[in-house]
């Protein structure tokens, strides 16, 4: 269980990098919180950050420098990348170099020195081996190489009727690409497709309204809008698309008076998911092997939802839109 630990204001990120919690602030640069005190990397407070390759990278504006500093040895201090990019990292968990500017995607090696880079219409949606993902009007794969067409697919009723521009309904995982899309009966297709050949490998097809994906090869997708079911939890395994866990949670969130229809956000450790209900602004840790909530706190801020939840092995860390970031411990 946990309790109520800390509130940190004007948060403009939280990024998790191992067990550990890095945060970055609006006006106190970056920390990082590694279970026992929290410990300041940089007093330059970005607007932007992810983590690529071990390496954390920031930037306070759009077009200004691009910082990075190696996480595994944080006594170095913090190099610019030469030129000037826009911040922006695809698929985190893939752990891939790719920086765009408007026009043009950069690939830079181990050392952050740009090695190439392709020209881009429009930012793509994933970037995979060499190649980039983009999602309208086709499922379209391009070579970063020379910009050249590799395959593209149709929007057909095999594949998906209407594709949406959002990451919750793309990523790449285990080597697929994995699509979440709606069709006309209000039932979406989850469709896994082979990167090298757009081939389909697997589909789900289900009441799912947007996906998660935690340990990695595991997606996670929550909804409230199934006819009958005020609450259902699915854990699809991303490699085959089996079901491995379908609980109903209907009673269990009838019992927390969590909220109908409101917009969940995830994060997972060992048999546990915690999930944060937006509107109702409160949070829960949900035993995947009992189908039970075995803890629900309602979070005191007078922000009008929350934005995130991470866990780590002794805290909860939740923001809210007011970039308030509260954290819990574990008791």
């Amino acid at each position: 269980m946990f309790i109520p630990g800390n509130i940190l204001k004007g948060i403009k990120s939280v990024l998790k990098y191992g067990n550990n919690l890095i945060v970055c602030s609006r006006q106190g640069g970056i920390t990082v919180y590694d279970e026992n005190a929290p410990v300041r990397l940089t007093d330059i407070s970005p607007d932007y950050a992810c983590i690529i390759n071990d390496h954390l990278l920031f930037q306070q504006e759009n077009d200004s420098d691009v910082y990075y500093l190696c996480l595994d040895d944080t006594s170095k201090p913090a190099r610019i990348i030469e030129g000037r990019f826009y911040l922006y990292l695809y698929q985190a968990d893939n752990k891939l170099r790719y920086l765009p500017s408007e026009e043009y995607l950069y690939e830079f090696d181990e050392h952050f020195h740009a090695t190439g880079s392709a020209e881009i219409k429009r930012a793509p949606q994933g970037v995979w081996r060499g190649n980039q993902y983009q999602l309208y009007p086709h499922v379209s794969c391009f070579s970063l190489k020379d910009g050249t067409l590799v395959w593209q697919l149709e929007n057909d009723d095999e594949l998906v009727q209407r594709i949406f521009l959002r990451d919750k309904y793309f990523a790449i995982k285990n080597d697929l690409v994995i699509l979440l899309a709606p069709f006309k009966d209000n039932a979406n297709y989850l469709t896994a497709l082979d990167p090298a050949t757009g081939t389909i490998v697997w589909q789900y097809r289900d009441y799912i309204s947007e996906m998660n994906f935690i340990d990695g090869n595991i997606v996670v997708c929550y909804y409230t809008r199934k006819p009958d079911l005020e609450g259902r939890l699915l854990i699809i395994d991303s490699k085959t698309g089996d079901v491995l866990t379908d609980l109903d949670l209907t009673a269990e969130f009838t019992a927390v008076s969590s909220r109908i229809g409101d917009y969940y956000i995830l994060a997972g450790q060992g048999a546990y998911v915690y999930i944060a209900a937006t509107y109702n602004k409160s949070v829960h840790m949900l035993n995947i092997e009992t189908g039970k909530i075995e803890w629900s706190h309602k979070v005191d801020t007078t922000a009008d939802w929350l934005t995130g939840i991470t866990v780590t092995d002794d805290n909860l860390f939740i923001t809210d839109q007011l970039e308030m970031l509260h954290i819990f411990k574990r008791s």
